[in-house]
């Protein structure tokens, strides 16, 4: 079963508001949460091996937003090294996330669009990253 996700806003009814998910970098989950802290090393997803795929953001679950105030970040990383992949690292105001309860894990799915399309390589895992500049959240 193919899954998408709402990319942008605009009609849901247009074919380019929506984008597919890789299948190989889908880590939908629910029973584990962390407190992002103030560096990437703190917040570390699993990590996954999508192939030659070219990608135009990284959308991330949202459990809780705990404060207003700060930035967050995201990016993917190189999974042998750490090294962020060029072109990949987003950031936005922790006051644009919605607000969510702990409890409900209910904070929703997030998208966070690249500044341009990211090439990811062939047999090269990766990891998602997360870092905040006040530590408001949890996913």
């Amino acid at each position: 079963m193919s899954v998408v996700i709402s990319k942008t806003t605009g009609n849901w009814l247009t074919a380019g508001t929506w984008g597919l998910v890789d299948s190989t970098s889908y880590l939908n989950s629910e029973t584990g949460s962390s407190v992002i802290t103030t560096v990437y090393s703190g917040t570390r997803s699993a990590a996954f091996t999508p192939g030659i795929i070219i990608i135009d953001g990284i959308a991330v679950k949202l459990s809780v937003r705990t404060g207003t105030t700060g930035t967050i970040s995201v990016n993917l990383e190189n999974n042998s090294d750490n090294s962020q992949v060029v072109g990949s690292e987003v950031t936005i105001n922790v006051a644009d996330l919605p607000a969510g309860v702990t409890a409900d894990l209910n904070g929703g799915w997030i998208f966070f669009k690249f500044a341009a399309p990211v090439t990811l390589l062939a047999a090269t895992a990766y990891h998602l990253a997360a870092k905040t500049s006040s530590a408001g959240c949890t996913a």
